[in-house]
């Protein structure tokens, strides 16, 4: 079985063209919407998906709607992170572990950020509150300016 097929299933979620298609761009290494590009390019606008996806896919492509319904049951299962940037467009990734994103406001450059002590804030939260028992989950955005952008 393999990774899709196991993710899909702990999921409860059947495999589709639409579902696979969709996994194969938010894993897919070596693709980069732009030769040139230095952002980092595992975080995915859902028209960036669907773009990629006509490309290989060609006639059998799902059309938009489907894709962005797929991103938000992917979203829901907790298969794939939004990272939202200064432009307010949401931009996805799959991941198999917990992270946030700083993003550079200039160019939209998006790195990587894990912090154990920053998780333990977050968990801690509602200890400290008084209408809600544990949080579930929280996503958290940094907003910067990259190395690249400093230096015009």
């Amino acid at each position: 079985m393999n990774k899709l097929d196991q993710i899909l299933k702990t999921a409860g979620l059947r495999k589709t063209l639409a579902r696979k298609a969709v996994f194969e761009i938010l894993t897919a290494e070596s693709l980069c919407k732009d030769k040139s590009c230095r952002h980092h390019c595992e975080l995915w606008s859902a028209d960036d998906i669907h773009r990629e996806i006509k490309v290989f896919y060609k006639k059998d492509t799902p059309d938009r709607v489907t894709v962005y319904r797929v991103l938000k049951e992917f979203l829901n299962k907790e298969i794939i992170q939004t990272c939202t940037g200064q432009d307010g467009v949401a931009r996805y990734e799959y991941t198999d572990n917990h992270h946030h994103h700083i993003v550079c406001v200039s160019c939209g450059f998006a790195e990587q950020v894990e912090s154990e002590a920053l998780e333990k804030v977050f968990h801690g939260v509602a200890k400290k509150l008084t209408h809600f028992k544990t949080t579930l989950s929280h996503s958290v955005e940094l907003q910067g300016v990259c190395t690249k952008c400093s230096r015009v």
